[in-house]
């Protein structure tokens, strides 16, 4: 037969296990807080018009385009992988997704576009965020 004090500790350490892995869980599958403050700049002059800068060591490609720029991050939306440039876009060499010069799907297995940086836009350089 347990007594009161017996008892109440078993209750008492059930509440604490409770308590923490509730914190445990609530920190492992909340999304993480971005407020986009990792930041690099690109010199202007280093972007071929009508072309891509790759800068795999990102994994971001700054595209410049009838004088406009665009940043795309140049991660696979299938799995993750790392993409490399070709004539028409980008292409996956784990599974074969293929995208083209804006970062749309043109082949699967991927089925979102690539994800595009904020960019900034000064006199000599680009800064992008993200």
């Amino acid at each position: 037969m347990e007594t009161g004090n017996s008892t109440r500790r078993k209750i008492l350490g059930t509440l604490v296990t409770f308590g923490l892995c509730v914190v445990a869980v609530r920190r492992y599958l909340s999304p993480p807080i971005s407020s986009k403050v990792n930041l690099f700049t690109v010199q202007k002059k280093n972007i071929p018009a009508n072309g891509a800068l790759l800068l795999p060591e990102r994994r971001v490609a700054i595209i410049m385009e009838e004088g406009r720029y665009q940043a795309l991050r140049t991660v696979c939306t299938h799995l993750g992988c790392t993409l490399y440039a070709t004539s028409r876009g980008f292409a996956c060499p784990c599974h074969g997704s293929l995208f083209d010069a804006h970062g749309r799907v043109v082949k699967g297995p991927a089925s979102r576009s690539l994800e595009r940086y904020e960019l900034r836009e000064g006199d000599q350089v680009i800064t992008i965020f993200f």
